[in-house]
């Protein structure tokens, strides 16, 4: 991989995750990289002069002329003014290289946190059906770890080479004028040092950034269960297993860590070593070839820009290394930007219904889908109407296609045959009016570590909550008696993942929650197949009661929370099996009698 060819990869993400993001900073960047260099230049410059006045080498005749019209008379208070300003020079430049350093790291942390919405966003728009597929802990890679390789490592490192390099070329020009003699010794002894180096850490640095980023993969796969999935964890006894796998990556983290501090660091010993053979090879040199009467003050000159260019060709060095290191993160995020959408087709449905929802009869005219992996149908030949403000179950044994039926009725895929309606209008063409239409209570409710209001009111800002809605949709969803129980009301924190709450009062809660947004649609998927019975009879009491003031939709195994629908679609193999009343559904498929039997609701 051409080194030239990265930066213009991470400009490619760059445009990709935050493409409003100015890059017109950078060019500031150069000048300030351009004025460093020339204060370096002009301090190492000035060093001549005071060398040559501490010396009375030749040429030093023009500096004491110089100096005296100035009105500067004696040698020591010459050396002293010329000491002064080459001090004064060196202090400038690094004040404004600590300044110039603080706002470039102010720009690339700010696009380093840009990037990461942008790519947050990326993936909340993405298809659901590829979401589905994707690894939890490569996502929290790409975004705690990647980017900033990408922002920090490579796209900050090639702007600390511009600093640097500048430096050096700049100073090279003066020691060639100072002693080119001198100058090509310096270059032969330092370049073969720099060189060597890159040779020798080049390919190590790469594979121990490939280590680092995979071993964090390993780390977040090993993290996520012990705390997301806490409970079934404990249960199995797993949690050992999953501690193993996070101590062996981590421990494999900080060795990769180590080497790399080690090829980053090898430079500065391989430099100071190669600074004790330039000085002496140049001393030698510029005796032998230039004037002798001047060696002390070449050599003067060559030591002060030594002091000054050697810990810039260590920085320079270490970048290198960094560069190599970090362009790793620069092939992970260019594979996930592939399975990601683009900033243009992202659109963003606003969290509360604004009137605009679509409503009407929802149709589903042959519709067919299958994976985009995948040569089997999970759902094909499906066409049904739900009235508007009719009720309709969707039943069937696992694996009969409901749950893919309900996703494309969400508007989460989309058919590969047929078309999905309401009132005449394809819900994929207006997805985010179909989104506001909709309100969704699925098995496993979504709860967040807030109080009940946040909850219900989910995503919406404060200042925009309406209150009365609120109330209304927690009355509507009968948690009335759970809010007067809680010590601070509608403002009780419920804890994480809602464990100060019961079963039935987390499904109540994703009623009120739908019920906030005023659908036209109220969608429940397996809503109350975890429940105890006594729990799910008072939810579908609950569910019943909104029965004809919106369209409600239900797939659940569970066939004593459908029986009073108006509508039933049994699936069966992907296909509808039969549909009608609970009764003629009954009557007319043997298999759905066999559950009713079994249900003992006959």
């Amino acid at each position: 991989m051409k080194e030239a060819g990265v930066l213009r990869r991470v400009f490619t993400i760059h445009d990709r995750l935050i493409p409003h993001e100015s890059k017109g900073w950078l060019a500031w960047a150069a000048l300030g990289s351009f004025l460093i260099a020339m204060m370096d230049m002009v301090g190492v410059a000035m060093t001549l002069p005071l060398m040559l006045v501490a010396t009375s080498a030749p040429g030093s005749e023009r500096v004491f002329s110089a100096l005296q019209a100035i009105g500067l008379r004696s040698t020591g208070t010459m050396i002293v003014a010329l000491a002064v300003a080459v001090g004064a020079v060196f202090i400038l430049k690094s004040v404004i290289a600590l300044a110039v350093r603080w706002w470039q790291l102010g720009r690339q942390n700010r696009l380093e946190g840009l990037a990461a919405v942008g790519l947050l966003e990326l993936y909340s728009a993405s298809p659901y059906d590829v979401h589905r597929a994707r690894d939890n802990a490569d996502v929290q890679r790409q975004i705690n770890f990647s980017l900033g390789q990408v922002f920090n490592g490579v796209l900050g490192g090639y702007l600390t080479l511009s600093v640097d390099g500048l430096t050096i070329v700049l100073t090279v020009v003066v020691l060639s004028v100072v002693s080119p003699v001198g100058m090509l010794t310096a270059a032969i002894v330092f370049g073969s040092c720099i060189v060597g180096v890159q040779l020798f850490t080049r390919d190590r640095a790469r594979r121990t950034g490939i280590q680092l980023s995979d071993q964090n993969l390993v780390a977040w796969s090993s993290l996520l269960p012990l705390i997301e999935g806490f409970r079934e964890v404990r249960l199995t006894g797993s949690r050992g297993a999953f501690l193993t796998r996070y101590r062996e990556a981590r421990m494999e983290s900080a060795r990769a860590g180590r080497n790399l501090a080690v090829i980053t660091e090898l430079p500065k010993y391989a430099l100071e070593i190669s600074l004790i053979l330039g000085i002496g090879s140049i001393a030698a040199v510029v005796t032998a070839f230039g004037n002798p009467a001047q060696t002390v003050a070449v050599l003067g000159v060559f030591a002060a820009a030594a002091g000054r260019i050697t810990p810039t060709l260590n920085r320079l060095a270490f970048t290198f290394v960094q560069i190599k290191s970090a362009s790793v993160s620069v092939d992970v995020l260019e594979q996930a930007l592939q399975t990601l959408p683009t900033q243009d087709a992202i659109t963003h449905a606003t969290p509360t219904d604004d009137g605009s929802g679509m409503s009407g009869d929802i149709t589903l005219e042959n519709v067919g889908y299958r994976y985009p992996d995948s040569e089997e149908w999970q759902v094909r030949n499906i066409s049904f109407t739900v009235p508007y403000g009719s009720s309709v179950a969707i039943a069937g044994s696992s694996g009969a296609g409901k749950s893919t039926l309900l996703d494309l009725v969400l508007g989460l895929f989309t058919p590969r045959e047929g078309v999905i309606s309401a009132n005449g209008a394809n819900i994929h063409s207006a997805q985010d009016e179909w989104m506001r239409s909709i309100g969704v209570v699925s098995q496993d409710v979504y709860l967040l570590n807030n109080t009940v209001a946040r909850n219900v009111t989910f995503g919406v800002p404060d200042e925009e909550v309406d209150i009365e809605r609120l109330h209304r949709a927690i009355s509507d969803a009968q948690l009335n008696d759970l809010i007067d129980e809680l010590p601070q009301g509608i403002d009780t924190q419920i804890g994480e993942r809602g464990v100060r709450v019961s079963g039935g009062q987390k499904q109540r809660l994703g009623i009120a929650r739908a019920l906030y947004r005023q659908p036209k649609v109220l969608i429940l998927d397996e809503a109350t197949s975890a429940l105890d019975n006594k729990t799910e009879h008072q939810i579908t009491k609950t569910i019943e009661a909104l029965s004809g003031a919106l369209t409600i939709i239900i797939v659940a195994h569970r066939l004593s929370t459908i029986r009073n629908v108006d509508n039933v679609i049994y699936m069966s193999s992907g296909s509808i099996a039969a549909q009608g009343t609970f009764e003629e559904v009954t009557a007319a498929n043997a298999e759905f009698a066999e559950l009713v039997e079994l249900g003992r609701l006959t």
